[in-house]
């Protein structure tokens, strides 16, 4: 169980989140660059979830999902610091 912790914490370090004026991007990169984005005119539901524990220390999950022609998209933001900061820029316009 420790060893899963360690390699969640590992991977959470090489994702980014980026919110910008027209999209939510998501970038991962180990040894090739992977990117997923989001149109936030497109959002139709924000979800965040906080553990007992990770209200502690101030990290949460966040949970985005639109619809579209080709289904649903969903894209889900892991252990962030302030989630509520990431939440309000996301609903911003």
């Amino acid at each position: 169980m420790y060893s899963v912790g360690i390699v969640q914490l590992w991977r959470n370090s090489l994702t980014k989140y980026y919110v910008t004026s027209g999209r939510v991007i998501v970038g991962y990169q180990l040894l090739k660059k992977k990117e997923r984005t989001m149109p936030r005119d497109r959002i139709q539901g924000i979800e965040l979830n906080k553990s007992p524990i990770e209200r502690l220390i101030s990290v949460g999950h966040v949970r985005l999902e639109s619809a579209g022609d080709t289904g649903t998209s969903r894209i889900i933001a892991r252990n962030i610091n302030d989630p509520q900061k990431f939440v309000h820029a996301v609903q911003a316009t």
